[in-house]
């Protein structure tokens, strides 16, 4: 994912198909860890629900 250097990390979000027969479920999280090998730790929270929460201004539910 080089792209997030260009394009930045605060403009980034990852994107499911869940729940279609053509999504990864119920092996999604294997997924998302494969397609992030080489991003550091800290920068995968916000591609995968911290940009999405700011754009929609959706606050994050406390469970």
């Amino acid at each position: 994912m080089r792209e997030r250097l260009t394009i930045g990390i605060d403009n980034l979000m990852g994107s499911s198909d869940y729940p279609h027969g053509e999504s990864t479920w119920p092996n999604s999280l294997e997924r998302v860890n494969e397609s992030m090998a080489g991003i550091p730790e800290n920068d995968r929270p916000k591609i995968v629900h911290d940009n999405v929460q700011k754009l929609y201004q959706i606050k994050a539910s406390s469970g």
